[in-house]
């Protein structure tokens, strides 16, 4: 009983930890497919910004082509002459950047960004500012994504880890995971879902019969470590609905400890170098007492 009374006691002193990702597809070509319609039937791409001779964002046109992010935009052109080649508008970006933090600062305390199409919402603590009501929530926060970008397509999930949060948003439109349930709502979700996971590495796995979350999970973390090196525990322990963040310690590090002087010291080693004393060798007889019998004097 006393275990149970303390127990719950702890729970209400460490909140559960809430997570929300909202994953927005494409937002970059949904947003020029806003503001100029001829884009919704001509195929178009926006270079990537850190390797301009491959494709960044395709537009839907150009995806049912078959363009996909990471082509060669001269095959590209070669294939299709009629594709339209935008420049990155960096000041659409950086408006759209703003407009979406002011409205996931009205729903959330803590606001972390991963791109521009993909945003963390720490809910810890929340509970009564929600009331318990998440569908409520997040009908709420869809409405305001509608009404302030006109966005139809948005993937949200809420999870008690930030991993699960993000892979369940990128792999489901809308998921709310209790806690406890990650690897459970994750083991079903295709491997393609993982950040960390390049094309070559995904060939590997395939060849393995490895296809989903939960293929990767149930395989021992010594085989993936020996077999991929540490992208492999990398790979696994997100797989299984685990942050790979350190914990947070709830007491604060305690000060390194004051070293004595340098005076002090020398003065230590002069009385640990000191040589011991001489032990005695002789010494001296003890005199044993007299023995009394019958009230004599033995010798």
């Amino acid at each position: 009983m006393e275990r149970a009374i303390q127990a719950s006691i702890s729970s209400l002193r460490r909140p559960q930890r809430r997570y929300a990702v909202v994953h927005i597809p494409e937002v970059t070509a949904r947003l020029l497919e806003g503001l100029r319609p001829e884009l919704c039937t001509r195929p178009f791409v926006l270079p990537a910004p850190d390797a301009p001779e491959t494709i960044g964002v395709t537009g839907l046109a150009a995806f049912s082509c078959g363009l996909r992010r990471g082509d060669l935009l001269t095959e590209a052109r070669r294939q299709h002459p009629d594709l339209l080649v935008l420049e990155p508008p960096e000041s659409l970006f950086e408006t759209l950047r703003g407009t979406l933090r002011e409205v996931f600062e009205s729903f959330a305390p803590e606001v972390s960004e991963f791109s521009l199409g993909e945003w963390e919402l720490d809910l810890t603590g929340c509970e009564r500012l929600v009331k318990g009501l998440w569908e409520d929530w997040e009908s709420r926060l869809r409405g305001a994504l509608q009404e302030h970008l006109g966005l139809d397509d948005i993937h949200l999930a809420i999870a008690g880890t930030r991993i699960a949060a993000r892979l369940l948003a990128r792999g489901t439109a809308n998921s709310h995971c209790p806690p406890g349930e990650e690897s459970v709502r994750l083991a079903p979700l295709p491997l393609g879902v993982l950040p960390d996971l390049s094309e070559a590495l995904q060939a590997k796995l395939t060849r393995l019969e490895l296809r989903t979350l939960g293929d990767l999970a149930r395989l021992p973390r010594r085989f993936l470590v020996r077999r991929f090196g540490p992208i492999g525990e990398r790979l696994c322990t997100q797989a299984r609905g685990l942050d790979l963040a350190p914990v947070e310690l709830p007491f604060p590090s305690l000060p390194a400890p004051e070293l004595p002087a340098e005076s002090e010291l020398e003065l230590f080693a002069e009385t640990y170098d000191a040589p011991l004393p001489t032990p005695v060798t002789s010494v001296a007889p003890r005199r044993r007492a007299p023995r009394v019998w019958k009230g004599r004097v033995a010798a």
